[in-house]
């Protein structure tokens, strides 16, 4: 009798034993709920020019949205975010590829872009999608056009009124006008020029349209050599930034040279050393201060922009708690206004801009002051 009690009492500690090391699985590996349910991860494209003519600007950008994703990860969100980086080279054929790749293989719910061509590349497809899409870009139809895309830029009435500003300060009154031929600029003068041309003292002197593809800009040299305006009005990318300043240096043009914010761009900021031009507004202090403790270079034209354009994009996902971009849209402007950044507070249009304000910057030393 005892030894079966000995036995069943074993049996029965065996069994006990099983049961509790049942439990424990359980709990280990059973569903979660609440905060302890295993969040789901959000996977964000990003095109940008990465390699190529842009490729400072790209990096630059791309640091920015590499601090933007630390810092909300590090955050008790809804969805736990990734961000996916492709290279474009400032190349509509590549930006094809790039969001094609993104939206049927690495199934995004959303798109971070620069550039206007890049940004008009990928509205049609995330239109189809109904994905959010938010790019950085000088064309601002971008967002007027699309349902699903919103654009951060500049409203071009306020830049007019810079470059305004900037021609009287350095009493420049004859002005020679050279664009690269782009949508972008051509909305820009369709801003600037009609001002211009009503206001009593200002005289356009010349203007030169030039493709992305031209070289050679000995003629336009030429042409500013003998009418040796005030100024120069210089709004084109590069390479041809930097082979126009080249010219302008050859010639011994000592007029001003003067742009919208595309010196920031500029490989060799010491062809336009000394020269004034209308800038996007500076990141706060500190946005500064962290970006530069973390990538050791002060932040550049985007970084600060797309930054901000990634945290207001989570927001409204972590608002509505889905990235439904339907419901995105409802509450974005929301977002907009409550939302305070790189740059502090920023405004929205009714046509889906999102929107700063500028200054006035010169080239020192080869750098941006």
């Amino acid at each position: 009798m005892t030894k079966g009690n000995n036995v069943m009492k074993k049996n029965i500690l065996f069994y006990l034993f099983l049961l509790i090391a049942a439990c424990l699985v359980m709990y280990q590996t059973g569903d979660k709920s609440g905060d302890e349910k295993e969040k789901r991860t959000v996977k964000i494209g990003a095109v940008l020019a990465l390699t190529g003519d842009l490729s400072e600007y790209g990096k630059a950008v791309q640091d920015g949205i590499t601090l933007a994703l630390e810092e909300i990860n590090k955050e008790d969100n809804n969805f736990n975010y990734e961000v996916i980086f492709e290279d474009d080279q400032f190349d509509p054929k590549r930006t094809a590829s790039a969001i094609n790749k993104l939206v049927y293989m690495d199934k995004v719910e959303a798109v971070l872009s620069t550039t206007s061509g890049t940004a008009n590349v990928i509205a049609p497809i995330v239109e189809k999608e109904k994905i959010v899409h938010i790019g950085y870009a000088d064309d601002n139809s971008v967002a007027a056009k699309n349902r699903y895309s919103f654009n951060r830029n500049v409203r071009y009435e306020d830049m007019t009124a810079k470059v305004i500003e900037l021609f009287n300060k350095r009493d420049v009154k004859d002005i020679y006008f050279v664009n690269f031929i782009h949508s972008s600029a051509k909305r820009l003068m369709g801003a600037l020029k009609p001002v211009v041309e009503a206001e009593e003292g200002f005289n356009i002197v010349g203007e030169d349209w030039v493709n992305s593809t031209d070289r050679d800009f000995r003629a336009i040299g030429e042409k500013i050599k003998r009418i040796n305006p005030d100024g120069v009005y210089l709004y084109v990318l590069e390479p041809n930034l930097t082979l126009i300043g080249k010219e302008l240096q050859k010639i011994g043009y000592e007029g001003e040279i003067i742009t919208s914010y595309l010196f920031s761009y500029a490989k060799h900021k010491e062809l336009f050393e000394g020269n004034y031009f209308v800038n996007t507004e500076k990141p706060n202090k500190e946005f500064t201060h962290k970006f530069m403790k973390k990538f050791g270079y002060e932040p550049n034209i985007g970084s600060g922009e797309v930054y901000d354009n990634l945290k207001m994009m989570v927001d409204g996902f972590e608002k509505n708690k889905s990235t439904n971009a339907d419901e995105f849209i409802k509450i974005i402007k929301d977002v907009v206004a409550d939302y305070d950044g790189a740059f502090g507070k920023v405004g929205m249009t009714s046509e889906d801009l999102i929107y700063g304000g500028f200054i006035i910057n010169k080239i020192v030393d080869g750098k941006i002051q």
